[in-house]
C-alpha cells in the first residue's frame, strides 16, 4: 500500500476542532452532544456541538455562554452582549440554506434596537463576507423573527457577529439550523460507520476491533462515484489492512469495505486511511485511525511541566502548565486544604467534578490552562496534574502527577475607605456617598456575570451545581444556566434580600423596575444583596416577609433549613439556615446604607414598608462573621460593581449606624482603637489544627470565648503570647470565636476537621 506522510495530531486537538458534517443545528437549551469541545474558559472560543464555537463573556472569561432564559422555543436562547461576540460553525460540506431566529433585545419597555449585528459566511476561516446585517431598521426587540439566508456554495464557515454594540441593547438568537445543499448529479460521497456519518480529517476510534466496516454513500442523482483506491498511512501502516474496497458506486446507492487491524501489539497504534475519488467537492477523503492494542493506550512517556498560578486573587486564579509532548490529554485534581493522594485509575472514564479518592476533577482535556470556579478567599488549594493518552474506556494515565499549591487572597479594600471615620457625625452621609458610587450590573445579566463566572460549583458527570442560599437545597444542571421560568418548576430565581416592595423607591412608582429613562433602577440589580434561592421552597414562601427567628414553624423546606413561620412576638418571619443569617443582614445594612438619602428617602428599616427586627440582625451579623466564602464573593462583586460592603470589611463600622431609622451613633474615638485592632485579627489556618486556634495580629491582652453553634461555651481565656488559645481537642463543626479587647468585641467563625 501507499504510504501518505502526514502530522498526527493529538485526538483530543481533532476531535475539539473538527468540523459537523450537515444539516446541523443547536437551540442552546441542551447541552451539547456526545463528542462536543470541551469548554475553554480561559481561550477565545469554547461551548458548543462538534464544529460550533462561541465566543461570549470576553471580559470575564467565564465558563459557560450568556443565556436568556427564555428563547423562541420557550427554552434558553443564546445571549451576545459585547462588540465581538459570536456563535460560528464549521461544517465539512456545501451548504444549504440556513435558518436562525432572532430578536434584538433591549431596555424594557422595549425602545428600539440600537447597533449592528451581521451573519457572516467564509471559505476559510479568516476572510469573512456579509449574509445578513441587522440594524435598528429590520431588528425588532418585542419577538422572535424567522430569517433564512443562502451561503455561498464554498462556504465552510458560518459566524453570528456582534459587530457593534450599543449600550442597553443585547441580541437573542436561538434555533439555528444549517441544512445540507440539494442534491446534484454529480457524485456527492459520505462516509458512514454504522448509522454514523465521518467527518473529513476526523478520528475514528478503532479500539480494538478487529474488523470495521465503513459504508461509502453516493447522494448524488445521475453520476456514479469513482473510487481511486482505498489506502492506509501512518506510524502504524503495518497494523490495518484494506478489503473490499469499491471501484464504482452508482447514483443513490451505496457500498462497503472494511478495515483489518491487528489486534497481538500493545498500546496506542496510530493510522490513516485515505479515500480518493470524482468527488468535485471532496477528491480526498481522510479519516485517522486510533487503534488499540492490550487493554489501555500507551501511557505518555513525560510529565507536564512548570504548574503554576497567575492572577492569584480571592475568588479567583488561573492554573496554568506546560504541555507534554508525549501526551494527548490532562487530567488535573483539585483539593481543598492538603495535598492530594489520590489518582485516577487507567481505562476509566473521567469527567469535571467527578470524585476521585480525597480529590475533585477540575479538567479533562487539552488545556494547558484554565480558570476553576468556585474559589474561596484565605484558602489553599492543591492540584495535580496526571498527562494521559487514549480515547474513552482506553485511557493511560501517567502513574505519577505533577503537583502544586495556592494560596487565595482575603479582603483587600486597599484605600477605599480613605476619609471614612465612623466617630465623625457625617459618618452615615460619607459611608454612604462613598458606596452608592458604582457601576450597573443589569438583573438579567445576574446569573452570566456572579453565577457562571464564581457562585457555580463542579459536581458529577460534568454538572454544576448551585445552592439556595436560604435552604442549601441543590439545583444541578448541566450548562447553560436557567433561571426558573415560574413558580412551579422548582428551579432558582434571584432573591432580592432587601424585598423589592421594601424599598423606598418602589412606593408610588408606576414604572418599577424602570426609573424615568427606562433603566434599571440601581437598588433593584444591585449584586451585593441579589443571591440565588429556590422558587418552590424558599423565594415564594419568604415573599417579603421579614427576617427573624422562627419559634412557631408554619412550613419548613424539604432540607430542613428555611423556615416560615412567627417569631417570639407573634410576628411572621422567615428564617435562613444559620450559614446565611450573617450574610443576609450585612447584605441589608448594606443596602440601607448605600440608597439611603438617595432622591430623599430615608431607607431605615423600621420606618418604611416592613418593620425589619434590628436587633435580631445584629445578633445574626455578630454570630455569623464573613465566612471565606462570603469574602470571596464580595470581592468578586466588586471586581464587576466597583463598589464594596463596608460591614464585610469593617463589621464593627455597624455599631456606629442605627438602622431603624438611619442615624449615627457616636463612637468614642478610644473605643475605635481597640475595634480597629481587633479588625485585623485572622485566624489561620481555618479549619484549625489539633487542638491550637492561632490568632495572627491579636493584640496583647485579648480575652477569648469559644462557643459551639449551639451556644454551649466550650473554651474561656486569654490568648497566649503565639497569638494561640489552646483549647483542646475539637470536635469536627462550625464553632464562634468571639475576641474581646478593652471592651471592644470581634467575632470569628472557626472550623474544625
Amino acid at each position: 500500500m501507499k504510504k501518505i506522510i502526514f502530522t498526527f495530531l493529538g485526538l483530543g486537538f481533532l476531535m475539539a476542532k473538527a468540523q459537523t458534517t450537515l444539516p446541523t443545528s443547536w437551540s442552546f437549551a441542551n447541552p451539547a452532544p456526545t463528542g462536543a469541545a470541551s469548554p475553554s474558559p480561559t481561550g477565545p472560543e469554547s461551548n458548543g456541538p462538534t464544529g460550533w464555537s462561541t465566543k461570549l463573556d470576553i471580559n470575564a472569561s467565564g465558563n459557560t455562554p450568556f443565556t436568556y432564559s427564555s428563547g423562541q422555543d420557550g427554552n434558553a436562547a443564546c445571549k451576545l452582549d459585547a462588540t465581538g461576540e459570536y456563535v460560528k460553525i464549521w461544517f465539512t460540506d456545501k451548504p444549504g440554506a440556513l435558518s436562525y431566529y432572532i430578536k434584538g433585545t433591549a431596555i424594557s419597555p422595549n425602545p428600539p434596537f440600537s447597533g449592528t449585528f451581521t451573519v457572516q459566511q467564509s471559505a476559510d476561516g479568516t476572510t469573512w463576507s456579509d449574509l445578513h446585517v441587522f440594524t435598528q431598521a429590520n431588528l425588532t426587540a418585542t419577538s422572535f423573527t424567522n430569517f433564512i439566508d443562502t451561503p455561498a456554495a464554498n462556504t465552510r464557515y458560518v459566524r453570528f457577529y456582534y459587530s457593534q454594540k450599543v449600550s442597553g441593547s443585547n441580541i437573542s438568537l436561538d434555533n439555528i439550523t444549517l441544512a445540507s445543499a440539494p442534491a446534484t448529479p454529480a457524485p456527492k460521497m459520505n462516509i458512514k460507520q454504522g448509522s454514523s456519518d465521518i467527518v473529513n480529517f476526523s478520528t475514528f476510534v478503532i479500539g480494538k476491533s478487529a474488523a470495521t466496516t465503513f459504508t461509502v454513500e453516493n447522494k448524488g442523482t445521475a453520476d456514479t462515484l469513482f473510487v481511486n483506491g482505498v489506502t492506509t498511512g501512518g506510524d502504524a501502516l503495518a497494523d490495518y489492512t484494506i478489503t473490499g474496497a469499491p471501484l464504482a458506486v452508482p447514483a443513490n446507492s451505496s457500498a462497503t469495505f472494511i478495515v483489518n487491524f491487528s489486534t497481538n501489539l500493545t498500546g496506542t497504534r496510530k493510522a490513516s486511511i485515505t479515500i480518493n475519488s470524482n468527488d468535485p467537492d471532496k477528491p480526498q477523503f481522510l479519516v485517522y485511525l486510533y487503534g488499540i492494542g492490550g487493554d489501555f493506550a500507551s501511557e505518555p512517556t513525560a510529565q507536564a511541566s512548570s504548574l503554576n498560578f497567575t492572577n492569584v486573587k480571592a475568588y479567583s486564579f488561573n492554573v496554568n502548565y506546560s504541555a507534554s509532548a508525549a501526551s494527548e490529554k490532562y487530567l488535573v485534581l483539585k483539593k481543598l486544604g492538603s495535598a492530594i493522594t489520590a489518582a485516577p485509575i487507567d481505562g476509566q472514564t473521567y469527567q469535571r467534578g467527578d470524585i476521585i479518592g480525597d480529590a475533585q476533577v477540575a479538567m479533562v482535556g487539552t488545556d494547558t490552562t484554565f480558570k476553576p470556579s468556585y474559589v474561596l478567599a484565605n484558602s489553599t488549594y492543591h492540584y495535580a496534574v496526571f498527562p494521559f493518552n487514549g480515547p474513552t474506556g482506553f485511557e493511560n494515565y501517567t502513574a505519577n502527577s505533577l503537583a502544586n499549591s495556592v494560596n487565595t487572597t482575603g479582603a483587600n479594600s486597599g484605600n477605599y475607605y480613605t476619609g471614612i471615620d465612623p466617630t465623625k457625625s457625617t459618618f452615615l452621609t460619607d459611608l454612604s456617598a462613598k458606596i452608592n458610587t458604582h457601576d450597573t450590573i443589569y438583573y438579567s445579566n445576574f446569573s452570566s456575570s456572579l453565577v457562571n463566572n464564581w457562585l457555580a460549583k463542579d459536581t458529577t458527570a460534568g454538572r454544576k451545581v448551585v445552592y439556595c442560599v436560604y435552604t442549601h437545597l441543590p439545583y444541578v444542571y448541566t450548562e447553560p444556566f436557567v433561571w426558573a421560568s415560574s413558580a412551579s418548576n422548582g428551579n432558582l430565581t434571584r432573591e432580592h434580600t432587601y424585598a423589592q416592595s421594601w424599598m423606598p423607591s418602589n412606593i408610588g412608582n408606576a414604572n418599577w423596575p424602570n426609573g424615568s429613562n427606562n433603566k434599571e433602577l440601581p437598588e433593584y440589580n444591585d449584586q451585593h444583596h441579589l443571591f440565588p434561592a429556590d422558587q418552590l421552597n424558599a423565594n415564594a414562601v419568604r415573599s417579603n416577609s421579614s427576617f427573624g427567628e422562627v419559634v412557631t414553624v408554619q412550613s419548613t423546606s424539604p432540607s430542613g433549613f428555611g423556615k416560615l413561620g412567627t417569631n417570639a412576638n407573634g410576628i411572621k418571619v422567615w428564617e435562613p439556615k444559620d450559614e446565611h443569617k450573617g450574610d443576609v443582614a450585612r447584605a441589608l445594612f448594606y443596602m440601607a446604607t448605600c440608597y439611603n438619602g438617595v432622591d430623599s428617602k430615608n431607607w431605615g428599616m423600621g420606618i418604611g414598608a416592613f418593620s425589619q427586627d434590628t436587633a435580631v440582625l445584629m445578633k445574626w451579623h455578630r454570630q455569623d462573621p464573613p465566612s471565606e466564602h462570603e469574602i470571596a464573593r464580595h470581592e468578586y462583586v466588586y471586581s464587576i460593581q466597583k463598589n464594596r460592603n463596608p460591614f464585610i470589611d469593617h463589621p464593627e463600622w455597624a455599631n456606629s449606624i442605627n438602622f431603624v431609622n438611619m442615624t449615627w451613633i457616636p463612637t468614642s474615638s478610644v473605643g475605635l482603637k481597640e475595634q480597629n485592632a481587633l479588625s485585623q485579627v485572622q485566624v489561620y489556618p481555618n479549619p484549625v489544627q489539633e487542638s491550637q486556634i492561632t490568632l495572627n495580629g491579636a493584640p496583647f491582652g485579648t480575652h477569648a470565648l469559644l462557643f459551639d453553634y449551639s451556644g454551649k461555651l466550650i473554651f474561656k481565656g486569654d490568648v497566649d503570647a503565639n497569638n494561640s488559645i489552646q483549647t483542646g481537642k475539637l470536635n469536627a463543626g462550625v464553632y464562634l470565636l468571639e475576641l474581646n479587647f478593652n471592651g471592644a468585641k470581634s467575632y470569628h467563625k472557626v472550623l474544625s476537621n
